[in-house]
């Protein structure tokens, strides 16, 4: 829906997938809290709504397949 709005700058805070794969890209040991996923996310500005689409679309290329979280099913 943020996507299809044309917001740029929407961070997703409570998408597990997004929270998970940038854990794994951070190298941190557990998915980010709200607030760290924000500090996090800072940088992106004013893109971090594109940021986490390349994130999503782009992380099991930069991670080894045995690292990346599955996509869900269905």
């Amino acid at each position: 829906m943020i996507r299809g709005t044309g917001f740029t700058d929407v961070l997703p805070v409570s998408e597990p997938r997004a929270l998970a794969l940038t854990a794994q890209l951070y190298g941190l040991d557990e998915s980010p809290s709200e607030a760290r996923f924000r500090t996090l996310a800072e940088p992106w500005r004013p893109f971090r709504t594109w940021a986490v689409v390349l994130i999503r679309a782009a992380a099991n290329r930069i991670l080894s397949r045995d690292l990346a979280v599955p996509a869900p099913a269905g």
